[in-house]
């Protein structure tokens, strides 16, 4: 009888140990789910921001020189030497801009998902033929993502001007 009531006890105390933990783990899971809400609130927040400050650069500063070099030609400039350096400045700001568009956070995308999308999309707007392998590739820090695809952008770049069409 002893032993009995001695497993009763501790068949008890086990349900309600396990009922302990299961409410420990639904608190931690929910307050990852709010940790991880605020996260992308916050990144979502700042990357309208940053839209909105592009936006305004588009706007004031590339649609500007645009405007002007579309008015130069209008008004036949004599120094098409002053329009070709207009044009390969403004090609400099248009290039460092796209490469502020680029993603630069791969904590939201991940480098693997990314890289055949923007490969695919040079694929179709060139003649450059692609191939992405990706295989047992270790882990890396985002900070090194963003810059292996940088290197990536600049190449396929030098490739574009290399070979046009």
């Amino acid at each position: 009888l002893g032993s009995v009531v001695e497993f009763g006890i501790f068949s008890i105390a086990l349900v309600v140990e396990v009922r302990n933990i299961n409410e420990t783990k639904n608190r931690l899971l929910a307050a990852n789910a709010e940790q991880q809400k605020k996260i992308l609130d916050a990144y979502v927040e700042g990357a309208e921001k940053e839209r909105t400050r592009l936006s305004g650069e588009l706007h004031d500063n590339i649609g500007s020189r645009l405007a002007l070099l579309k008015n130069q030609i209008a008004v036949r400039v004599e120094s098409e030497d002053e329009i070709i350096s207009d044009i390969g400045e403004l090609y400099k700001n248009v290039r460092s801009l796209s490469h502020e568009l680029s993603p630069g956070n791969f904590n939201v995308i991940r480098f693997e998902e990314y890289l055949p999308i923007y490969l695919e999309k040079i694929e179709n707007t060139s003649r450059i033929k692609t191939k992405f392998i990706y295989r047992n590739v270790p882990l890396l820090n985002t900070n090194i993502y963003s810059q292996l695809f940088r290197i990536i952008q600049e190449a396929v770049q030098k490739c574009t001007e290399t070979f046009p069409g």
